[in-house]
């Protein structure tokens, strides 16, 4: 009967080549080929559920199958059973390194994943098997352009260029990549190319507004935008760039409402946030909303239930109000200064009683750190983000103990190297094991990938923070290091309590890439802000997301509070998510 269904299918007669394998299958229910058979039919045809069911089915047959455990990845990729299909492709390339296809289809699902760093070997892999290939060299070159490796993108997209020949899909990422690296004469000659081969696609149109734009001539790159999401409504670049067109041409009010067409399609896209609070901010003149702060004056109270520290002072130790302890070393020199110096030089000995924080920025950390620990149930989850040594981590351990001795999950994510020294002796100095909690170097971002990084004195200068490209002076040096994801750092949680963010810059994209997880897992968030356009895109995000807003001072400037009149550096945000 099998041999009789192959002659069907060679025939075209596909009908009746499902009902002599349906037969097959009723009399010999493990027939591997023949479950093979029907399930490509079926994926052939658009049912991809019971395509893909018959070929987990005959590869459960015959797990040692190589073209099979190949055939059923691509049929879970194709049912968007993306974990499965990884899996499945792994497994193939450990028995077939050199199959090409396979770690084609692997590095395009987990690109879908937005896991660019892990996409990035399996394609560099195809282009050594395959050099000839132009579109393995267009998606290396996309892959590389997502992790802000533009010099590399260019020579990927070249590649592609000169093994597949001038493509129009290729040829805009080419030149979209070099204006990136600021090679304005190799992306004018490409866009002559692009204008000899598709004078009237979106690709061209796009192309010109983005010279347009990096000749600054705004209204030029507007009209240009305009044209190409007219041509191509499904490209949400065209029309993102046209937002970011419109606010350099002084058109707020267009610009946001393009926006807010992308965000109703996809609110996960940071770059629409973030063009979106740049034009609201525009439009507010600059000034930050008054702060509606949910919490009132009855917030100040929380301090009285934790009371306030009183003891006896350590040698070269700052105590707060709590009783944690700080060195005095940390801001002012070496951290591996001993805590041991002489009682008469640091006054060791005497009684001290704490005095309550002072209104200023950090009162609402304050605020949002006692709130969060108040209302911990059956333990105490706090994530840091740009932990610098860990303060407010301590400071999360300290008000547990004061006041429910709840078991503390503690989680702190710093880049910087000597920081992450100084946060482990913070740690000890305070009596919690390092080693009992999760302290992870890092820079935080938008997903996993490589990042530059700025560091600089640890000791004076607590700016650390991402950086585009790389650069070295007296002050400063940029280095690579590891980035995570806030989705990532959340994965092994099923609640957290509080996140504390002071990431300089990245706050906006770092948390609209973890939205979905924050609504799921997290109960109150602290982001200290660094722009306006960040504040309005983050009141926008939390905004749509139901979230309720409790402290909201823009950054910068003196801000009315229900405490008093005080000065923001940097700004304060914090939400509380209603549902948990």
């Amino acid at each position: 009967m099998f041999q009789q269904a192959i002659l069907q299918v060679q025939a075209g007669d596909l009908a009746a080549a499902v009902a002599t394998l349906e037969k097959l299958l009723r009399q010999t229910p493990d027939h591997t080929e023949g479950l093979r058979l029907l399930g490509k039919i079926k994926l052939g045809n658009g049912d991809v559920a019971t395509g893909t069911a018959l070929m987990e089915r005959a590869f459960a047959t015959a797990p040692d199958h190589a073209d099979l455990r190949y055939e059923i990845g691509v049929a879970c990729l194709q049912a968007g059973a993306f974990e499965r299909a990884i899996d499945l492709f792994r497994e193939q390339l450990a028995h077939s390194p050199t199959q090409w296809e396979c770690a084609f289809n692997l590095a395009w699902v987990l690109n879908r994943l937005e896991r660019q760093a892990e996409a990035l070997p399996h394609l560099e892999a195809c282009a050594r098997l395959v050099p000839a290939n132009g579109d393995v060299w267009f998606n290396l070159g996309n892959t590389l352009s997502r992790l802000d490796c533009h010099a590399r993108a260019a020579e990927a997209y070249d590649r592609s260029l000169a093994a597949g020949g001038l493509k129009p899909a290729v040829l805009a990422n080419a030149i979209h990549t070099r204006l990136r690296l600021e090679d304005m004469p190799n992306a004018i000659m490409l866009v002559e190319k692009l204008s000899r081969i598709a004078p009237d696609s979106p690709e061209y149109a796009g192309a010109r507004g983005e010279v347009a734009m990096a000749n600054r001539h705004w209204a030029e790159a507007t009209g240009y935008f305009r044209l190409a999401s007219g041509q191509a409504p499904e490209q949400t670049r065209y029309r993102l760039w046209l937002a970011v067109a419109a606010v350099r041409a002084d058109r707020q009010e267009e610009a946001a409402r393009i926006c807010r067409t992308i965000l109703a399609l996809d609110g996960s896209n940071a770059a629409a946030y973030a063009t979106l609070g740049e034009a609201l901010g525009i439009l507010a003149g600059g000034e930050p909303p008054s702060a509606e702060a949910a919490a009132g004056m009855e917030a100040a109270g929380i301090f009285e239930r934790f009371g306030r520290w009183e003891g006896r002072n350590r040698r070269d130790m700052n105590h707060n109000f709590l009783g944690v302890m700080t060195r005095s070393s940390f801001y002012t020199g070496n951290p591996a200064e001993p805590a041991t110096a002489s009682a008469e030089a640091s006054g060791e000995g005497h009684h001290l009683q704490s005095a309550m924080p002072p209104l200023d920025e950090e009162y609402f950390e304050w605020l949002d750190l006692l709130e969060a620990v108040a209302a911990a149930r059956e333990r105490f989850t706090m994530v840091e983000l740009g932990a610098g040594f860990g303060r407010w981590l301590v400071n999360g351990h300290a008000a547990v103990n004061r006041l429910s001795r709840l078991p503390c999950i503690l989680v702190g994510v710093e880049a910087d190297t000597a920081h992450m020294t100084m946060m482990a002796t913070h740690f000890r100095d305070n009596g919690i094991d390092p080693a009992a909690h999760h302290l992870i170097e890092a820079a935080v971002t938008d997903r996993d990938r490589e990042v530059l990084f700025q560091e600089g004195d640890p000791f004076a200068w607590w700016g650390q923070s991402v950086q585009s490209s790389g650069a070295v002076t007296a002050e400063y040096r940029t280095i690579s290091k590891p980035g995570i994801a806030l989705s990532t750092l959340l994965k092994p949680f099923d609640f957290v309590d509080l996140i504390d963010a002071d990431i300089q810059g990245e706050e906006l994209k770092v948390f609209v890439a973890a939205r979905d997880s924050l609504a799921r897992k997290v109960r109150r968030v602290h982001i200290g802000t660094h722009g306006r356009g960040l504040e309005y895109g983050l009141r926008e995000l939390f905004g749509s997301m139901g979230w309720r807003p409790v402290w909201d001072f823009g950054c910068d400037g003196e801000r009315d509070t229900p405490f008093g009149r005080t000065r923001f550096q940097d700004g304060v945000q914090s939400w509380i998510n209603p549902v948990l």
